[in-house]
């Protein structure tokens, strides 16, 4: 009887936790530029730059569609859109390689480093995808990152589209049992470029 409750326990557990909550892919929000649109969940908010020059957009989702808590500590979410000018898809996928390894206090499990996949988006290119998780010593934090980056000829631009996640647990099982990727994928693949 007791191994049962617990079973039940832990099963409602991952059902309460995990990211059911689809609602928040209900309604929309559309972000137009020259360049794209891109359609964002409603419940996100826009992160204001202090340095108005600054293009790329950035939005938080802490709690929107998650937990705000795992391991019984935060779970922070962020989304940046950056636009990278290069001459090639090649270039902006060595840029974000060399970024989210670059980090000195970066730890990743042992035989790790990160993984590659491509998607389609909505107006048809496919995208780089790009996840990698590791612990960052100085901020005592572990994270997941998914990138997708997308060519466009006609702008002679890459689109890097980055969600970032960072929470407690030193297993990552916490990218499956609240899909996380899935999560990140849900949004990448609402970009239009124009």
């Amino acid at each position: 009887m007791r191994s049962t409750l617990v079973l039940l326990f832990i099963f409602l557990e991952l059902f309460v936790f995990a990211q059911t909550d689809t609602s928040v892919f209900k309604v929309f929000k559309k972000v137009e530029l020259a360049d794209y649109v891109l359609s964002l969940p409603d419940g996100w908010k826009k992160v204001e730059h202090s340095d108005i020059s600054v293009k790329d957009l950035k939005y938080e989702f802490t709690g929107v569609g998650l937990p705000k808590e795992f391991n019984n500590s935060q779970l922070t979410a962020f989304f940046t859109l950056r636009k990278f000018d290069c001459k090639g898809i090649t270039d902006a996928e060595d840029y974000i390689l060399t970024e989210f390894s670059s980090y000195p206090d970066r730890v990743t499990p042992k035989g790790f480093s990160y993984e590659r996949d491509s998607t389609n988006i909505l107006s048809g290119e496919k995208g780089t995808l790009f996840f990698t998780h590791f612990y960052r010593n100085r901020k005592m934090l572990n994270y997941a990152r998914y990138d997708m980056v997308v060519y466009s000829k006609k702008r002679k631009a890459a689109y890097m589209l980055t969600v970032t996640y960072t929470f407690k647990d030193t297993t990552y099982g916490i990218e499956s049992s609240l899909n996380l990727k899935q999560y990140a994928l849900r949004v990448f693949s609402r970009l239009l470029l124009r």
